[in-house]
């Protein structure tokens, strides 16, 4: 697939998770996340790919707890 057009790196749950994005969708105007596929890296290996598990994995990195009180 070559070089990805861009990276990412997060620190999920305690693990890096590294997702590469490559450019699917050309367009004419600046590329929106829609127009990229998303492969996810955790220790080098494959973990996950596109858009629904990059949503999901950046939804738990931002997940917040609320406590009653």
């Amino acid at each position: 697939m070559g070089e990805p057009y861009k990276t990412e790196s997060y620190q999920i749950e305690g693990k890096t998770l590294e997702f590469w994005l490559y450019l699917t969708e050309r367009i004419d105007s600046i590329p929106g996340d829609s127009n990229f596929t998303p492969l996810a890296f955790e220790d080098n290996i494959l973990a996950g790919w596109g858009r629904n598990y990059y949503d999901n994995a950046l939804r738990i990195k931002h997940d917040i707890e609320i406590e009653k009180k």
